[in-house]
């Protein structure tokens, strides 16, 4: 028996084996890349954890004479005496209607050909007490051709309600209700 090229080793694979393996190794490969990016946390998840929110179940808090149970996710439970509050917007719904609160104002200024455009960063995040409850704030930022600017305001989301204001360092002012 001689040997040709044309002859079939059984030590050389076949280009069906080829094409599996083939197939079988960039499946794993996009498969651990994908579980790599859906367990990064996200830059709101971080920063909540920074404020002192737990990543998952909820943690309870004493404050002078104030029960705060803050759960994953940003929500919270206050009880002052028998009295108990819901703060149902979490991070991401804040974070979603700040973001709406510009969407018809940037469409304004594409309308009218202005390279200007408002924006809010989720790494800005942070909480205060009003006297009128809880609000999630967040830098109010401007990119104008290419430059990311901070403007020194802050857009807050009522955390109860879901109203947002944007407040300056003037003043502040009250728009849109949630």
């Amino acid at each position: 028996m001689t040997l040709s090229p044309y002859t079939i080793s059984p030590r050389q694979p076949s280009l069906a084996k080829i094409i599996l393996a083939l197939f079988i190794f960039s499946t794993l490969i996009i498969y651990a890349v994908d579980s790599y990016f859906d367990e990064r946390p996200s830059k709101l998840e971080k920063r909540l954890w920074e404020l002192g929110y737990p990543k998952e179940s909820y943690i309870a808090m004493k404050v002078n004479n104030t029960l705060e149970l803050r759960y994953a996710g940003g929500l919270l439970v206050v009880k002052t005496g028998q009295h108990l509050e819901y703060y149902n917007i979490t991070a991401e719904q804040a974070y979603t209607l700040a973001r709406q609160h510009f969407a018809p104002i940037n469409q304004k200024l594409k309308e009218a050909n202005i390279d200007i455009r408002f924006f809010v960063k989720p790494e800005t995040l942070t909480e205060k007490r009003k006297k009128t409850g809880w609000y999630w704030c967040f830098e109010v930022w401007q990119e104008v051709q290419g430059t990311k600017l901070n403007t020194y305001n802050l857009v807050c989301v009522n955390r109860k309600t879901g109203a947002v204001i944007v407040e300056s360092p003037l003043k502040a002012i009250a728009l849109q209700g949630g």
